[in-house]
């Protein structure tokens, strides 16, 4: 293994991922100066604040940038546009490399900063890889969270994975539209038999289900959602997602929302897989649909419950496939790999993995 480029890229104890001589992305670490944020998901962004108060500034996708606007506006009154007017976070767009010497929004002309472009990474909106080019010309990516073969590899020395998937049992062939249409239908089932519905997801594919029922589902159908979930949906519409602009926000609608909750109606709550249950989940009277990051097994990407047959688990690909990882790291050609074992148990077993199959040095850290 070639040790002098571990130099270029490791990650710290708290996932902080650090790039070249003076990045680090999604998290923070002392003496980094220059911050990156791939994308809005808590496992990325746990460390946002501290990074603001250690980073001379940060970079992110114009996406990314509106999003984490929203979220941290969530309990403010201040207008998304404006929330971060004077802070020293600034949008970039893709595929345009800026070397933040020449940013006017940085005087320190005495410290080299490496070179950065951001590319997408088709994970949720806004997500992105980071290529660093150091002093010494030597290339590193992080991958962020990616969906491949969507996602374009980039040519590197030294390549920083995520571990998602990193097991073949991650193997199961999406086919997004007909995963979409499946959704549907069982949804349109559930209406028909006059069951209210709760559709569990990340940020981002929750926006994106949104889009598809709205476009689906009678508009008699109440959609509910917390605030910030709510505020995200501008958000994506602004990037052309069409979502209904008659979404109520469980936050700002109590009374409205809770005679919904209590009626025999039908109607169709969303929600991160995270928050709490209402009384109809509780009470057992929903058909829940758990949409992504679920290990579902036999190479299968949809399944029905057995013991519970209004529960429904859909796997949308918002990462790659297994293969899909190798076939990413063989396309990028680093001398070295590091696997992200931070954010998922995948990452020893994929380095090992890696160094077999492809003959690619592979370490895994932290």
């Amino acid at each position: 293994m070639n040790n002098n480029l571990l130099e270029y890229a490791c990650i710290n104890d708290m996932g902080a991922v650090m790039l070249g001589k003076n990045t680090v992305v999604d998290g923070y670490h002392h003496g980094r100066e220059i911050g990156i944020f791939t994308h809005i998901h808590s496992d990325h962004t746990k460390y946002f604040i501290n990074a603001l108060h250690e980073c001379i500034a940060i970079y992110v996708s114009r996406p990314t940038y509106d999003l984490l606007a929203a979220l941290e506006a969530n309990n403010t009154n201040v207008s998304l546009d404006t929330f971060f007017k004077g802070r020293h976070i600034y949008a970039l767009d893709f595929e345009t490399p800026i070397l933040p010497n020449n940013d006017r929004k940085i005087n320190s002309p005495k410290i080299y900063y490496d070179e950065i472009t951001l590319f997408e990474a088709h994970h949720i909106l806004g997500s992105s890889q980071v290529l660093a080019i150091t002093s010494e010309n030597k290339r590193v990516v992080y991958s962020g969270d990616f969906a491949h073969p969507k996602t374009k590899s980039i040519k590197c020395d030294v390549l920083v994975l995520d571990s998602t998937h990193g097991d073949p049992m991650f193997n199961a062939p999406v086919e997004p539209k007909s995963l979409e249409n499946r959704l549907v239908q069982w949804v349109e089932h559930e209406i028909e038999n006059g069951n209210p519905i709760c559709i569990r997801a990340h940020a981002g594919r929750l926006q994106y289900v949104m889009s598809i029922l709205s476009s689906k589902i009678a508009s008699n159908i109440p959609f509910l959602t917390a605030n910030e979930n709510f505020r995200l949906i501008p958000v994506y519409q602004k990037y052309g997602m069409k979502i209904r602009d008659d979404v109520i926000c469980t936050n700002q609608n109590k009374y409205k929302s809770e005679d919904i909750l209590k009626g025999s109606f039908p109607f169709i709550e969303f929600k991160k897989t995270s928050e709490s249950k209402s009384l109809p989940e509780l009470d057992n009277k929903s058909a829940i649909f758990y949409l992504g990051g679920v290990n579902l097994g036999l190479h299968t990407t949809i399944k029905q419950s057995t013991s519970n047959p209004k529960h429904y688990i859909i796997e949308f690909g918002d990462h790659a496939t297994y293969d899909g990882i190798l076939d990413y790291v063989k396309k990028c050609s680093p001398q070295l790999v590091i696997t992200d074992r931070y954010r998922s148990k995948w990452g020893n077993p994929l380095a090992e993995r890696i160094t077999k199959s492809l003959g690619i040095d592979a370490v895994s850290q932290p």
